[in-house]
């Protein structure tokens, strides 16, 4: 009787505690684009959402009428939700969906906090405090087991420190490296 519970007791943990192929998981990772390095951590709420953070250091490109041009550096933090609708169909037909692999909608929130913004030389660039709502498109695919890529668009809204609002227009074009 204690050998049949204690069979019983394991093969019910077994299960219980099991984890679907299928389902998405908590991934570290480092990626980069166009214009811009991020760092993002990913962790499922359930087996099609997950919610991912990240910091990114953005570049780009200025120029003003009076101090010329160059180029910029700037910190952004980004908190964004995602809804994987197709993960089982992939599954089905043999596709790999590993490193949270398959397409999906979005909602990112981002803010421009103004932090470690650097410029070249001695030029003072203001960088206005900003944030954009911007629902998305997108699809993750898998480069080999460590590394991904990712394409997403969308268009938004967005508002700054100033009370000035406009379109914003988001665009993902990211190679990434799984940390873990």
């Amino acid at each position: 009787m204690k050998k049949l519970i204690t069979v019983l007791l394991i093969l019910i943990s077994t299960i219980g505690f099991a984890q679907d192929q299928n389902d998405l998981k908590s991934i570290l990772s480092l990626e980069t684009g166009f214009l811009g390095l991020w760092l993002g951590y990913e962790q499922p709420i359930s087996n099609k959402f997950l919610v991912k953070a990240q910091y990114g250091q953005e570049f780009g490109l200025y120029a003003q009428t009076v101090e010329g041009s160059g180029f910029f550096s700037t910190g952004t933090l980004s908190l964004e939700t995602r809804y994987f609708y197709n993960r089982e169909k992939r599954a089905s037909l043999e596709k790999s969906i590993i490193n949270n692999s398959g397409n999906y909608l979005a909602i990112e929130l981002q803010r421009v906090p103004d932090i470690l913004t650097t410029n070249e030389g001695d030029r003072i660039l203001i960088i206005t405090k900003s944030n954009t709502l911007i629902p998305k498109i997108g699809m993750k695919r898998n480069l080999g087991n460590l590394f991904t890529y990712e394409i997403a668009g969308g268009i938004g809204y967005a508002w700054n420190d100033n009370r000035e609002n406009t379109l914003a227009i988001g665009l993902d074009l990211k190679i990434g490296l799984i940390l873990f």
